[in-house]
């Protein structure tokens, strides 16, 4: 079988994932790229399992997982931002955190996150780690994200590297140049 996929979002990871997975199949990962018109991967496999080790096929699964959870993130952002504010556990209608705990400015609001992806997944996945503890205005590309920190000074802007139109270092540029937003992490 032969896919390719065309997209304008970052390869990053996503192509180091798929280059192994294909590998372990026994698979081919093929790049055709044209400057100024873009890149093609094709990824091919074989299939059925007739190629692949017999202990491998539906063998159990020997390691644990070594996924953190949002926890390790929320805690991670937490130190970013300029202090925790316990808040008691009836004042909350917010679940799937540590009861009462919000990360708070020192204007005594919920500290506000400003997140910029153009990979609609990553975007919602992260939005959805934070959005317990923090106001997360997830938006898609480094224009839309600068308009809102200009607007609505954030606590934290978080930004992807490759995005359409501004990228993550433009943004950065563009915060680090402005009055308001010069001191923003």
């Amino acid at each position: 079988m032969s896919t390719s996929l065309h997209t304008h979002e970052g390869t990053g990871i996503g192509l180091a994932l798929v280059c192994e997975l294909v590998r372990l199949h026994g698979g081919l990962v093929r790049l055709e790229s044209e400057e100024g018109k873009g890149s093609t991967f094709t990824a091919t496999v074989k299939a059925g399992t007739a190629h692949l080790p017999p202990d491998r096929i539906g063998a159990e699964r020997k390691l644990a997982s070594t996924t953190l959870g949002a926890a390790a993130y929320v805690k991670e952002a937490a130190h970013w931002l300029p202090r925790v504010a316990k808040i008691p556990p009836n004042a909350s209608s917010h679940s799937g955190v540590e009861e009462g705990t919000h990360v708070v400015n020192s204007g005594g609001r919920r500290a506000r996150i400003i997140l910029a992806d153009d990979n609609g997944d990553m975007r919602e996945y992260v939005r959805r780690l934070l959005a317990d503890r923090y106001e997360v205005l997830a938006l898609p590309d480094g224009l839309a994200a600068l308009a809102c920190a200009q607007d609505m000074l954030p606590d934290l802007v978080l930004t992807d590297v490759m995005m359409p139109g501004l990228d993550g270092f433009g943004l950065l540029r563009e915060l680090r140049s402005g009055t308001n937003t010069r001191t923003v992490p």
